[in-house]
């Protein structure tokens, strides 16, 4: 009868690897759960329906002066700090 000699645990490699995944794993959620604790949720507004129609109406009049074909020409003067804003298009405010 012969017999294999059996190795300890410890000097297999399958339970090593199985340990290094957890390990892995434990080591990367931990990390992610203090930034999540620690950092700023920047993107979140709390008037966030009062911006998104902000930004529709900002858009909208975009839209409406493509249409005009409103166009304007913004100058300004860094000595004098005169500002000149030229207008062209065809539906402008006179004066």
């Amino acid at each position: 009868m012969s017999t294999t000699p059996v190795t300890p645990w410890y000097k297999q490699f399958w339970p090593w690897l199985l340990l290094g995944l957890l390990f892995t794993s434990i080591t990367a959620s931990s990390t992610l759960a203090v930034l999540a604790i620690r950092s700023a949720d920047g993107m979140v507004q709390e008037d966030y329906y009062e911006h998104g129609r902000a930004i529709n109406m900002v858009l909208a009049k975009q839209q409406r002066a493509a249409e005009l074909e409103l166009a304007g020409d913004l100058r300004i003067d860094d000595q004098t700090g005169d500002i000149t804003l030229d207008l062209v298009g065809d539906d402008r405010p006179s004066g």
